[in-house]
């Protein structure tokens, strides 16, 4: 507003009405129109006269040229509070007292913050994101780095003791993000998204692979069933005889609990998830527990439903998949519900009778013997019912025992001459009978 007039438009402060338009801010032929021109004055032609204002100034005002306002500059104090937000303006009212508000364009100022990219943080809301590069031996044996914060603070960010850090692992520090708007005493969280560089010099590299224990690959078979999404699973047979539960532990692509797999609020790339990073999917180690039951067979599929928010890492399948894979057992032998024991005599006990005592796979002791006055034979096949596997479905039910006898005939020099003593000698010819005879050389037998 001009200051010399006081937004008049006239050296002495008055002003006539048009007599043009009579006031009406336009012209129109007829007297219906010249009465609807006092109340819309956009029915029809503009004055020429008054150019619409409806009143005309003789004696202008030198500063303004009688057009009321002025071109100045204005200076503003625009105060950025702690937390305000990409995108967020800030309003300013503008001078008013003005007789004509038609010669101002706006009656505000309006001020839009656009935020600056960062070197090193991202902003989420109110949360930052940092992203950091560590080394091999960081990600191993513990790392340490020292972030300087937005209001140049140093912060110490270190490993915990023991822990190895996995490439796109997330880790949060509780209020060291951005201040809550209008709210500067509560903060959000700061991320810290780690990745891994596994680059190693040539030298370093032969060095950890030395002290490393050797690299096992899968067979065949496993590979195909890993590819397929079935994962082998070692079971002893102790497990299979009395039942147990299988923890395994995964590290599986799940759908980001933050964004609920979403990966953004919108389609825009800096508004990406700090979890997931707009992937959608993190890394979480997960522990399934597999039951083993009963007289379970070697090699059955074991389907486990697959949680909502779970995904493999495969998009193959709503389910995982275990094949049981049994491990040897150093006494015991499976067939079907029945259960195998070598076990070699020796030639006394074979022919005056034997006592042992069996660890069974539940660890009872079972005590076997022979039979009053029974001879065992080498390769004889003795049984013992209801101490095989449980039947699968029908726990109570068991197979057989089995046990496999061999005999050793070795004996020592004096027992052998004692042996000799005891035992009745076999009829053998005479020298005169041997002439009769064609002798003949046996040998081990190939098999």
């Amino acid at each position: 507003m001009c200051s010399k007039c006081k937004g008049t438009g006239s050296k002495s402060g008055t002003s006539m009405k048009c007599s043009g338009c009579k006031g009406s801010g336009g012209t129109a032929s007829t007297p219906f129109l010249r009465a609807l021109l006092s109340h819309k004055s956009n029915a029809c032609q503009i004055c020429k006269h008054c150019n619409g204002t409806r009143e005309t100034i003789s004696d202008h005002c030198t500063l303004g040229n009688g057009e009321k306002v002025v071109q100045e500059k204005q200076g503003y104090c625009v105060v950025v509070e702690r937390g305000m937000t990409n995108g967020q303006e800030i309003v300013f009212p503008r001078e008013r007292g003005v007789k004509d508000p038609d010669k101002f364009i706006r009656d505000r100022v309006t001020f839009l913050l656009q935020e600056e990219e960062h070197p090193l943080l991202q902003r989420k809301g109110d949360d930052l994101i940092l992203k950091h590069t560590l080394s091999l031996k960081e990600a191993l044996w513990g790392f340490e780095l020292v972030l300087t914060h937005l209001d140049n603070r140093k912060l110490i960010i270190r490993a915990n003791p023991g822990e190895v850090i996995k490439p796109c692992q997330v880790k949060v520090i509780n209020e060291e993000g951005m201040p809550v708007y209008q709210r500067p005493c509560m903060k959000g969280k700061l991320y810290i998204h780690f990745s891994v560089d596994f680059s190693l010099p040539p030298q370093l590299y032969k060095d950890l692979e030395s002290a490393l224990p050797p690299r096992t690959t899968p067979n065949e078979e496993d590979f195909l069933l890993l590819k397929s999404g079935i994962l082998p699973l070692k079971v002893s047979l102790e497990d299979l005889y009395s039942g147990t539960t299988k923890k395994i532990g995964l590290s599986m692509k799940v759908k980001c609990s933050k964004c609920k797999g979403k990966g953004s609020d919108t389609i825009s790339n800096d508004d990406r998830c700090p979890w997931c990073l707009g992937e959608k999917f993190v890394r979480e180690k997960h522990v399934l527990q597999v039951a083993v039951e009963k007289g379970m067979q070697d090699g059955p599929k074991i389907m486990l439903p697959d949680e909502d928010r779970v995904v493999w890492d495969r998009s193959t399948g709503d389910t995982f998949s275990f094949l049981f894979r049994r491990e040897e057992h150093p006494t015991f032998k499976r067939e079907g519900d029945d259960l195998f024991v070598e076990h070699t005599l020796s030639i006394i006990e074979a022919l005056w009778g034997f006592e042992f005592i069996l660890t069974h796979l539940d660890n009872r002791k079972l005590l076997i013997k022979s039979n009053p006055g029974e001879v065992v034979r080498p390769d004889q096949l003795k049984a013992i019912n209801d101490e095989g596997m449980p039947m699968y479905g029908q726990p109570s039910m068991r197979g057989k025992l089995y046990i496999h006898f061999s005999v050793d005939f070795s004996l020592s020099p004096a027992l052998y001459e004692a042996f000799e003593i005891v035992m009745p000698k076999s009829a053998l010819p005479t020298e005169m009978e041997r002439g009769k005879y064609e002798e003949t050389t046996v040998h081990d037998a190939e098999t």
